[in-house]
């Protein structure tokens, strides 16, 4: 039984070697490029949703410049005639083009009008604090909307939320100046806003104010790594799923909100599925392996043992004879062995 035993270890022991190199090189290479994978996959959806906020932005920024562009706005900036706002700035206006916010400036800073709305009670409101009666010509709502440089655009952080900003300066409708004059149009990023885009980009999407005292602790942990590394943050959140993480800067160039972007993991549990079922067949053919060469190389060994016995047991008896017994090499003609009886 021990004679068997032996060559089973060996297999054993060759096999185990075997598969335990396989799982070590498919969790080293193959599991690390499918997470390399997941993560550039990551990477493009957080990119996805920041294009489809750019457009969005874009968008928001023709309907100012379309405004902004007009004989009528020239000619209101000047004249102050209320006729032009109970034509073209009435609460349906808002309503349909999504505003929040329009402000008209002049080339002193000095607010003209303006007027907030509500687009969920579809009321005025009161105007941010921040949209003062005069701005300092060094805003960047203004330092940056003479006409060859087309206009500021950004978010701006408000009590009631982040605004979308677009600034453009009041030209003619031919685009025609002189103009140092300013139509500032604002849109909040709120949930509505947020959960449109989700749609649009099929994707998971959150948004929290960058000093937000009450964010999650996941929040916190890329807030702390994106103050260091500027870009995308990739992290798994769970084992179904991974977010990616970045942050948008607001007018002033300082962080205003932490963009979270979550997608499942279904490139890595599908690598991981592949990597299971490679293991688990290699490990089947590898018993089958295993068992067909155990099963010849016992019988290799049996018959062996019963030729050694069959060897031993012929020994016995010519040693035992009381005859002379001799063996001779019939090539060389010489004695190979004798029994006692010669001796």
């Amino acid at each position: 039984m021990a004679i068997r035993w032996k060559p089973l270890s060996i297999i054993v022991a060759a096999f185990s070697a075997l598969i335990l190199s396989l799982f070590i090189i498919s969790k080293v290479i193959l599991l690390d490029s499918f997470l390399r994978i997941e993560e550039e996959d990551a990477r493009k959806n957080v990119q996805r949703v920041m294009d489809a906020l750019s457009d969005n932005h874009a968008a928001f920024g023709r309907i100012a410049s379309d405004y902004a562009a007009w004989d009528d706005s020239y000619d209101f900036i000047r004249t102050g005639d209320p006729k032009f706002i109970s034509a073209n700035l009435v609460d349906t206006t808002f309503a349909n083009l999504k505003l929040n916010l329009v402000a008209f400036y002049d080339a002193t800073g000095r607010r003209v009008f303006s007027k907030a709305f509500n687009l969920s009670s579809l009321r005025p409101v009161d105007v941010p604090e921040i949209f003062s009666p005069r701005l300092p010509l060094s805003s960047p709502l203004l330092r940056e909307n003479p006409p060859e440089n087309g206009g500021a655009a950004g978010l701006v952080l408000l009590p009631g939320g982040a605004m979308l900003i677009a600034a453009r300066p009041i030209l003619t409708s031919e685009k025609k100046g002189p103009s140092r004059d300013t139509l500032i149009m604002g849109r909040y990023l709120d949930p509505t806003e947020i959960k449109r885009i989700a749609r649009t980009t099929h994707l998971s999407l959150e948004m929290r104010r960058y000093e937000d005292p009450g964010m999650p602790d996941d929040y916190r942990a890329a807030r702390q790594a994106l103050s260091q590394s500027a870009g995308i943050l990739v992290r798994p959140v769970s084992g179904d799923s991974i977010a990616g993480y970045t942050v948008i800067r607001d007018l002033y160039g300082n962080p205003g909100l932490l963009v979270r972007v979550v997608s499942p993991r279904s490139i890595y549990l599908q690598g991981l599925a592949t990597i299971r079922y490679f293991l688990l067949w290699f490990l089947s053919v590898s018993l089958l392996c295993g068992a067909t060469a155990y099963c010849l190389m016992d019988k290799f060994l049996s018959a062996r043992k019963k030729r050694m016995e069959g060897e031993k047991r012929y020994r016995a008896v010519v040693e035992q004879t009381s005859e002379g017994i001799i063996l001779i090499d019939e090539k060389t003609g010489r004695i190979t062995e004798a029994n006692r009886a010669f001796h």
